[in-house]
């Protein structure tokens, strides 16, 4: 019996290689697509526990002064309650006044409640001018980490590149410029 010898030699492995080349690259592809999903999804969960935290920092400082009414004494710090914290964990600072500040009943109260995997730094302005018209202006900023860690981050590390700030500013009248409602 004759044996026929094929002139095809060695086409399987190099079709094995192209094929094996082809798979490991979709892999790759999509390996990259999850990480960067999950590296997105984690950012967003960052910026919204940032977000809330200042909102509820705003909500809290709107209730204490147009509430409570607490902030009518310039310089004298009040004690209040945010976050279900006791006044004597909110570390108190004074705020750099803004320009249009100058007049002499203005007053300005600084805020910080450190909430343990967040922090809250909020600021309270009385008798800005504007126009010829006082507001009140707060801004709360929440962190996504707690306030010590915040305050001893390094720039240029990779824990400050995980820092989120988010803010919420309110401005409103002060209660002598808004008009009584009648009935």
């Amino acid at each position: 019996m004759i044996k026929k010898h094929s002139q095809q030699k060695g086409s399987v492995a190099p079709f094995a290689v192209l094929h094996a080349m082809i798979i490991l690259s979709i892999s790759i592809g999509i390996a990259t697509i999850s990480y960067k999903e999950v590296v997105l999804s984690s950012s967003a969960r960052e910026a919204n526990g940032a977000f809330f935290t200042a909102d509820s920092g705003a909500e809290c400082m709107l209730f204490w002064d147009l509430n409570q009414k607490v902030f009518t004494v310039p310089g004298a710090f009040a004690d209040i309650s945010c976050f279900g914290k006791d006044p004597s964990d909110a570390f108190q600072f004074s705020p750099i006044p803004y320009d249009n500040e100058g007049v002499e009943d203005s007053f300005a109260f600084g805020y910080q409640f450190d909430l343990g995997d967040s922090c809250a730094r909020i600021e309270l302005h009385k008798q800005v001018e504007i126009n010829g018209t006082y507001y009140t202006k707060i801004e709360s900023k929440g962190y996504n980490m707690s306030c010590t860690e915040k305050d001893n981050i390094t720039p240029g590390t990779a824990q400050a590149s995980r820092l989120v700030e988010r803010a919420v500013r309110a401005t409103y009248p002060e209660r002598s410029a808004i008009p009584p409602i009648t009935p």
